[in-house]
This record gives C-alpha cells, sequence and structure tokens, in this order.
C-alpha cells in the first residue's frame, strides 16, 4: 500500500521529512499526482520470477519542488508469491533530466538554424564523412541530402582535380587543428 517502514538519512534529507514523519506514512503523496497511477502499475508488474523494476517519476517535496528520480525497486515475497513489501534505491536525476531537455532544445535550434541558412553547410565527421547537409548546400551542389550522408566529402563535393589537395588539407587540419589555404 505504500506505507515506508524504513527510510535512510537520505531520504530524508532529499525530501525534507523527519525520519519519524516517513515511516508509517504513505510514500504516495510524494509522487507527483500525474505519475501515481504509473508507480502503482511498476508495483504491481512485480513477480516473484521478475521482482526488480527500475522507473523514473517525478516526486514532490513538501515544500512543493518538483524533482526527477529513477527509482529500482525490489519486490519481497512470501511462499506464496505475494508481495510482502519492496526495497527501493532511488537517486536524483533532476540536473540529468534538465540537461537532456537542453540538449533537445539546442540540436532543434541547430536544425532550424541549418534548415534555414541562406549559405551552404556541410559537416563532416573526423574520417571526411558528410554528416549534415542543409538545403542551400543541396541547391549549390545539386545533390540531396540523402544521398550524400554518410559519404565521403572528398568524393561527393570535391572536383576530382581538388581531391588530393583537399585531401592534404583535410589530414594537416586534423594534426594541427588549423585550417588552410
Amino acid at each position: 500500500d505504500g506505507t515506508r517502514t524504513f527510510v535512510n538519512s537520505a531520504y530524508c534529507r532529499r525530501f525534507g521529512l523527519k525520519y519519524e514523519e516517513a515511516v508509517g506514512t504513505s510514500l504516495f503523496p510524494l509522487v507527483a499526482e500525474s505519475d501515481r497511477e504509473a508507480v502503482r502499475s511498476q508495483i504491481r508488474s512485480l513477480t516473484p520470477s521478475d521482482p526488480v523494476v527500475t522507473a523514473v517519476h517525478r516526486s514532490v517535496a513538501p515544500t512543493g519542488d518538483i524533482f526527477w528520480q529513477e527509482w529500482t525497486d525490489r519486490g519481497l515475497f512470501d511462499e506464496e508469491g505475494r508481495l510482502l513489501e519492496l526495497q527501493s534505491t532511488g537517486r536524483d536525476i533532476t540536473e540529468r533530466r534538465r540537461s537532456e531537455a537542453a540538449l533537445r532544445e539546442s540540436e532543434s535550434r541547430k536544425a532550424a538554424m541549418l534548415e534555414n541558412a541562406l549559405d551552404c553547410i556541410i559537416t563532416i565527421d573526423d574520417q571526411g564523412r558528410i554528416v549534415d547537409f542543409n538545403p542551400a548546400a543541396e541547391k549549390t551542389f545539386g545533390h540531396v541530402k540523402t544521398d550524400v550522408l554518410g559519404k565521403s566529402l572528398a568524393e561527393t563535393i570535391i572536383p576530382p582535380s581538388l581531391r588530393e589537395r583537399h585531401n592534404q588539407g583535410f589530414e594537416r587540419y586534423l594534426r594541427t587543428e588549423k585550417a588552410s589555404v
């Protein structure tokens, strides 16, 4: 039923509770309301043959602060296979979730800039393979992005008469990280 029978000091600190306030009370008020049914469902999914589940959900401190946690729950069962209790280990992943969201936003902005840039933008990896090719590059070079991704820049875009010079300059750049003309 979610009644806590033990919590450690780290749990108390994270939720701003005293041991006496946590033990003997339900954990569910500290789970974000929108995530409670998912947590209950995860607990119900535990069986003697599959007793461990790891899941992420939002938690709510008594102050109202919302943060993300990843919990690994292990069900302990009686001889008839009935769930007696859970042993749970949690960790705060709020910063990781914020970083992931910031990265998604940054990637979205980058994609929009590439898509809308008037100048040709071609991104290559350290092997000289094309990893991005914007619409302006498609128009300028007459190649479709999906046809050139993963292919060598030297063999797709660089004219044959300039390939050796390009390859030498690229190798020099990889060694020195300085572009040359």
